[in-house]
């Protein structure tokens, strides 16, 4: 299954239990509905031909997708895809949280910083908590 990003960019497809760029490199292992970074953490959750973020704002969707989401744009042409790299195989998974409501939006993380579970531009954490993780709780 292919998935695009919000802009109708080709960003992975999925491949076994793996999310792959169209440029071959391995960025996420499926397991049951949830999403891990290569490096094992949990960043989100793959569900009706959409890919969300920690809290269920859509990061990319399939053309067959089906449920609550945002406007689609119309989708590029994808490009070839190159010969996926053989993936690391994990060692150990942690449970995944429950799935949040979906929601109708788009994640403000980059299919980029997401993959890598880095902050959105602006600060806002790929986080179960509603406050950037080792930082002040707001009051």
């Amino acid at each position: 299954m292919d998935f695009y990003d919000k802009f109708g960019t080709a960003a992975v497809y999925a491949k076994a239990n793996y999310l792959i760029t169209w440029e071959g490199k391995p960025v996420a292992l499926i397991s049951r509905n949830a999403l891990f970074s290569m490096r094992g953490t949990h960043i989100g959750f793959i569900s009706s031909g959409w890919i969300r973020d920690r809290h269920g704002d859509a990061i990319a969707c399939a053309p067959t997708r089906r449920g609550v989401g945002p406007m689609t744009p119309i989708r590029a042409v994808p490009p070839a895809k190159a010969i996926a790299a053989t993936p690391p195989t994990p060692e150990f998974l942690p449970d995944a949280p429950e799935m949040p409501k979906p929601r109708s939006s788009w994640s403000a993380i980059s299919i980029a910083d997401f993959f890598e579970d880095r902050p959105a531009r602006g600060g806002r954490l790929n986080s179960i908590l509603p406050w950037p993780a080792g930082g002040p709780r707001p009051a």
